[in-house]
C-alpha cells in the first residue's frame, strides 16, 4: 500500500514496466506510471522510507520518489548481484539484505542514507532465494524458490545463523512447485505461494495447517487483518480478490 491508501503493482508489457495503483476494495485502475527501468517480468517492489525500491532484469536495485515515480538513485553490488529478487530493512542495524536469485546469494548493505548503499557482504542460500520476510531485527525468513524450501536467519549479535524452516514440497505433497512470496497474518502463520498450485500455510513453529489450491500461477500475496486476501497470478496477468467473510 502507498500513502494514499492504494495498491501498488508492477505490470510488465512488451518492453515497459509500468508500476499501477489500483483502489484496494474493487481492484480498479486508479493510475498507471511508466518507469524509467529495462523492461522486467519478475522484480522487487518495495516500500520503505517514503521510497519505492524496483530491481531491474540485471543486477541493478532503482529507488524512486513514492509519489511520481522520479528516480532518486541506483544500488548495485558488482558479482555479488544477479537477478535481485526481493530486500528488507533491518533498521536497528542500519542494514538492508537482499536475495540474488541467479548466484544464490543474500547480499547484506549498510544504509548510509536514505539514497546511499555500501554493499558489505554475501551468504550462499541454494536453490534460487526469491523472497524476504522479516519478523524483527535480528530474524528473518527466505525462500529458495527452485530448491522448493523456506529457511529462517537469527541474528546472534555477530553472525546471522541459517535454519531450514521446512521443506515445502515434503510437507504438502506436491512436486515440481516453487516457492514465491511469503506474508504472515496477525496469528503469525505464513502464508506461502506455490506458483503452479496455489498456497500453503504453516504456523510459526513450522508445522503445516493447510494448503488451498487457488488461481492461475498465484505468486504475490496481500493479507488484510481481516483475512480478506489479494494475489497477483501471472498465469492470467490477473490480481484477484478473495473474502472469506470470516466474523471478527
Amino acid at each position: 500500500m502507498d500513502i494514499f491508501g492504494y495498491l501498488l503493482s508492477l505490470e510488465a508489457s512488451f518492453t515497459t514496466t509500468y508500476v499501477n495503483r489500483y483502489d484496494r476494495t474493487t481492484l480498479t485502475l486508479v493510475k498507471q506510471t511508466a518507469l524509467p527501468i529495462p523492461y522486467t517480468t519478475l522484480a522487487i517492489l518495495t516500500y520503505y522510507n517514503n521510497m519505492i525500491f524496483i530491481s531491474g532484469p540485471n543486477a541493478t536495485v532503482f529507488i524512486f520518489d513514492q509519489v511520481n515515480f522520479i528516480l532518486l538513485a541506483t544500488i548495485t553490488c558488482g558479482s555479488n548481484l544477479n537477478q535481485p529478487r526481493n530486500l528488507i530493512f533491518i533498521e536497528s542495524q542500519n542494514l538492508m539484505i537482499l536475495v540474488s536469485y541467479k548466484n544464490d546469494k543474500i547480499v547484506f548493505f549498510r544504509i548510509n542514507s536514505p539514497t546511499n548503499y555500501t554493499c558489505l557482504n554475501s551468504t550462499t542460500l541454494a536453490g534460487g532465494p526469491q523472497a524476504l520476510l522479516k519478523i524483527s531485527d535480528t530474524f528473518f525468513y527466505a525462500t529458495a524458490y527452485d530448491g522448493i524450501t523456506i529457511y529462517s536467519y537469527q541474528f546472534d549479535g555477530q553472525t546471522w545463523g541459517q535454519s531450514l524452516f521446512v521443506n515445502v514440497s515434503q510437507t504438502t505433497g506436491l512436486s515440481s512447485i516453487g516457492v514465491a512470496q511469503l506474508r504472515v497474518d496477525n496469528l503469525q502463520r505464513l502464508w506461502v505461494t506455490l506458483p503452479h498450485y496455489g498456497l500453503a500455510i504453516y504456523d510459526q513453529l513450522g508445522n503445516f495447517l493447510g494448503k488451498w489450491k487457488v488461481g492461475s500461477m498465484p505468486f504475490d500475496i496481500f493479507i488484510f487483518d481481516d483475512y480478506r486476501v489479494i494475489i497477483a497470478e501471472t498465469g492470467n496477468t490477473n490480481l484477484s480478490f478473495y473474502d472469506p467473510q470470516v466474523q471478527m
